[in-house]
């Protein structure tokens, strides 16, 4: 998911990386019309496929509706997530979690911003030289697109279509979750906390009614968080 894109030869590019490792669903945020450029289509070669099906969405948050865990890329340390899985161990991490997983890029020129990461469960980078730590858009996608090509052919516990009321349930366990980790005094930027959200969100049907009916009993309850 490329989130406001200003150059349509990484468009192009990130389309290209997409077709050569087997992945098409490309999500454009706040760019329209982007993918349709003649400098993204010359670039792409034979993915014209990848960019003639992009999706476009006005904000992140209407883009990853129907996603299930997001990660966001990032090249610089953000101190709000605490759950930061290197891009070389994605796969890896993403394998015993979701189906449904958006991986999200911010622009060439800033990156995401951090309204943008608050919308992301867990981030991910790309370990550069420090002398050089700089990678285009289209590289980086590359990169990840790689690294992740090999889950194409691993089965996936949740790869199997889901209702509308279960992917519902799991948006509103999003918004209420943090409210009752709250209401407990956990530390949003504690490891803990991390960890129970990123869980949740991954957690199968049955699982996910069960903590619902925890959060319901802890918001009903009334309890306040304890002073600091």
């Amino acid at each position: 998911m490329l989130t406001r894109p200003a150059r349509p030869v990484n468009v192009g590019t990130a389309a290209r990386a997409m077709q050569t490792m087997g992945l098409s669903d490309l999500r454009i945020v706040a760019a329209p019309g982007i993918a349709d450029h003649e400098h993204a289509t010359a670039v792409a070669h034979g993915a014209t496929s990848v960019l003639e099906t992009a999706r476009y969405s006005a904000t992140l948050r209407h883009a990853l509706a129907d996603r299930e865990l997001v990660v966001g890329t990032t090249a610089r340390a953000r101190g709000h997530l605490s759950r930061s899985v290197p891009a070389s161990r994605l796969a890896q991490f993403l394998r015993a979690r979701c189906g449904r997983v958006a991986i999200v890029f911010g622009s060439e020129a800033s990156g995401l911003s951090n309204a943008e990461l608050a919308e992301c469960q867990v981030v991910s980078s790309i370990p550069m030289h420090r002398g050089y730590p700089s990678l285009n858009l289209g590289q980086a996608v590359m990169v990840y697109c790689y690294e992740l090509s090999a889950l194409r052919f691993q089965p996936q516990p949740h790869d199997q279509d889901r209702d509308g009321s279960d992917l519902s349930a799991r948006r509103v366990l999003a918004d209420r979750l943090p409210r009752a980790l709250a209401r407990l005094g956990l530390d949003r930027s504690g490891a803990l906390y991390a960890r129970l959200i990123e869980r949740a969100l991954c957690a199968d049907d049955a699982d996910t009614r069960l903590i619902h009916s925890v959060v319901n009993a802890i918001l009903k309850a009334g309890i306040q968080p304890p002073d600091r």
